[in-house]
């Protein structure tokens, strides 16, 4: 994929993620990690990015078949909606 403009990058939607907004991306396209040594056709990744600055970057991410990732969406959301530092 082509790189996001800044403009871009601060249009992205929000979602929750350890109560605050964080950014949400979705990503289409070909897949290759985990040593694979070919890229998957028609992947899918959602994405939730917190920025803090105690803790740096925060990511939750699900990867995988689009139809797949598709019809576990709202589970991904759901999760993401109700992570919450620990209580000490």
């Amino acid at each position: 994929l082509e790189p996001a403009t800044p403009e871009e990058i601060a249009a992205l939607p929000k979602k929750s993620l350890f109560g605050r907004d964080a950014v949400f991306v979705s990503l289409d396209g070909d897949f290759k990690g985990f040593g694979a040594q070919e890229a998957r056709e028609d992947y899918r990744m959602l994405g939730v990015i917190l920025w803090n600055e105690q803790v740096g970057s925060i990511f939750a991410k699900m990867t995988g078949p689009r139809e797949l990732v598709e019809a576990e969406a709202e589970n991904f959301d759901l999760f993401c909606s109700t992570i919450r530092p620990a209580q000490r």
